[in-house]
């Protein structure tokens, strides 16, 4: 009987989606009335309910952080490099910031946000190709596509996390 509580909230908002009659906001308010109440019910004597709420809530609450903040990031990086990508062919190029400022957003902002993100050296690959887009020599923009990911604490290439160690006398044959 327990587990049909436990399962009734998401069969709930899985029929209210299903049916196609409801709006998405509206099925997950649904769902978490829902949840109150299995939980209400399925709760044992231990803790109070507005306790174990307000726990689980914050547990919950910081779990969701990390999937928000990439979303965001996500997000933040689709508009700036929608704002800086260049036109269709035939379209005419509004008037474009300098190549400097474009540079510097693909350097310092976009590749490593990508590399944070993603990983798999996506970042550095992004800023070698942005930059050729930009007309920059082979050579610099490997230079530059290195120099944007010094931020990078993780990813492939990490290169965040050796320089940090290196500042700090720590080994790096540990890395």
């Amino acid at each position: 009987m327990t587990t049909l509580v436990y399962l009734s909230p998401i069969a709930l908002v899985i029929g209210l989606i299903a049916s196609g009659r409801v709006k998405l906001i509206h099925a997950g308010l649904a769902g978490l009335a829902a949840t109150l109440a299995a939980t209400y019910v399925a709760l044992p004597d231990g803790p109070g309910y507005a306790t174990f709420l307000a726990t689980e809530g914050l547990r919950g609450s910081w779990l969701a952080w990390h999937n928000i903040a990439i979303i965001f990031a996500g997000l933040t990086l689709h508009h700036l490099i929608e704002a800086t990508a260049p036109p269709p062919l035939g379209a005419e190029r509004p008037a474009a910031a300098s190549r400097h400022r474009e540079a510097f957003l693909l350097c310092f902002i976009a590749s490593g946000v990508v590399e944070c993100a993603v990983g798999f050296g996506i970042g550095f690959a992004l800023a070698i190709q942005g930059l050729r887009r930009l007309g920059t020599p082979v050579h610099a923009a490997v230079a530059l596509g290195f120099l944007s990911q010094m931020l990078v604490p993780w990813g492939a290439l990490g290169i965040g996390t050796v320089i940090g160690a290196a500042l700090g006398d720590l080994p790096l044959d540990s890395f």
